[in-house]
């Protein structure tokens, strides 16, 4: 009887011991679920920002070649303008020669006649 109670009581100790860790076990289990749901949303969120940042990347790109194309066509224009501003200089100078060359005419027809 004495062994009997003896065992008894070991296999109450157990079975505490049993339900303890198992119960350890289940919080251990809940806590991983926890931080897998955080993990997964983390993931989730990461994605998100990348899939954002791929975005934004390919819209600066966008707007740095079309940067490069109004410069370009900023410079086209200037170019022409110098072009444009070298021929009225050309032109003026014309103008002034042929104003001295009428002038000098006009002398030359107002002492002949």
């Amino acid at each position: 009887q004495r062994r009997s109670l003896k065992d008894e009581e070991m296999l109450l100790k157990l079975k505490s011991e049993l339900a303890s860790e198992e119960e350890a076990r289940e919080e251990a289990f809940s806590s991983a679920t926890v931080r897998r749901e955080d993990l997964d949303q983390a993931l989730t969120d990461s994605a998100l920002l990348q899939e954002q940042m791929t975005e934004r990347q390919v819209a600066i790109q966008r707007i740095h070649g079309e940067c490069q194309r109004c410069n370009h066509h900023r410079l086209g224009i200037r170019d022409e303008t110098e072009k444009h501003r070298r021929w009225l200089k050309e032109a003026q100078k014309e103008l002034e020669s042929l104003s001295d060359a009428q002038r000098q005419l006009e002398q030359v027809q107002a002492e002949t006649a």
